[in-house]
């Protein structure tokens, strides 16, 4: 899980280091907000909702960002 953007934090470089490391068939997957050319959205509201979103699927099994919830 990581607070920026997928562009500007630690999973691109992390990612091979902990597939690597990960036993075989370990599922991995990033959490966090998509790839983009600025570190925030702007909008309070939009950065809230986006932080709940991913808290919320870092705990469990819920929508990732960018998809649609169905509501």
């Amino acid at each position: 899980m990581q607070e920026e953007p997928k562009n500007m934090g630690a999973w691109t470089f992390m990612e091979p280091r902990l597939r690597k490391i990960a036993p075989a068939k370990t599922t991995l997957e990033y959490v966090g907000r998509p790839e983009r050319s600025s570190t925030a959205s702007g909008y309070q509201q939009v950065h809230a909702y986006e932080q709940q979103l991913i808290v919320t699927q870092a705990l469990t099994q819920s929508p990732k960002l960018g998809q649609p919830t169905g509501r």
